[in-house]
């Protein structure tokens, strides 16, 4: 049960990161959007013990999440880190990437994340809008 539970629980993490990060898209947080989907991805890759350090990586962009969620209400409405991303991204020319993303959250609509009672399989029901 111990190693199922070192297997299962990385995997359930990830597609909650990823089902966030579809959440942050739809609100129009695509960079919020992009790290929650990263940290799923590593959570989910890192049941492989070659890709077992991408663990750190995800905990790291969770962490990053909490104090850019969270610091505005602790530190004061001056703690904004989203505006300073949204600086970054305009500077870096990726302003296209934000109107792809949105695009795509457009076309797509997950409708159910399904798991097996062992969560050992999950499937996603999508449909595609007109």
């Amino acid at each position: 049960m111990e190693k199922l539970g070192s297997k299962v629980l990385p995997v359930v993490g990830g597609f909650v990161n990823l089902a966030f990060g579809y959440d942050r898209l739809a609100g129009g947080d695509t960079f919020g959007a992009l790290i929650e989907m990263m940290a799923g991805v590593a959570d989910i890759a890192s049941i492989f013990p070659p890709l077992a350090p991408l663990s750190v990586l995800s905990t790291a962009l969770d962490g990053y999440m909490f104090v850019r969620d969270m610091g505005p209400m602790l530190l004061g409405e001056n703690f904004d880190i989203k505006a300073r991303e949204d600086a970054i991204f305009e500077k870096a020319g990726l302003a296209v990437l934000r109107v792809r993303l949105t695009h795509l959250h457009l076309n797509f609509q997950i409708l159910a994340l399904s798991c097996d009672d062992k969560g050992r399989r999950c499937r996603a029901k999508v449909s595609r809008r007109n």
